[in-house]
């Protein structure tokens, strides 16, 4: 019920689960089949945390500069 009340809904992944938000910015997620969080693709999972993947936002990869002998 909060879902249809209160949800947003942000999009679906790979796997047909979709994603929502509230106001309050609590977010949640519907699986398409079983519940199972290993589903979940980086991109969501970091979505779902409200943290930032880094390697997503790098624009160019540093050189190896390690010295090999």
């Amino acid at each position: 019920i909060q879902t249809i009340l209160f949800g947003k809904f942000v999009g679906k992944d790979s796997f047909g689960s979709k994603y929502y938000e509230n106001k309050n910015g609590k977010r949640w997620i519907i699986y398409n089949s079983e519940i199972d969080a290993t589903k979940i693709p980086d991109n969501w999972y970091s979505w779902m945390h409200h943290t930032k993947n880094k390697i997503e936002n790098l624009k160019t990869l540093l050189p190896d500069t390690r010295i090999y002998f």
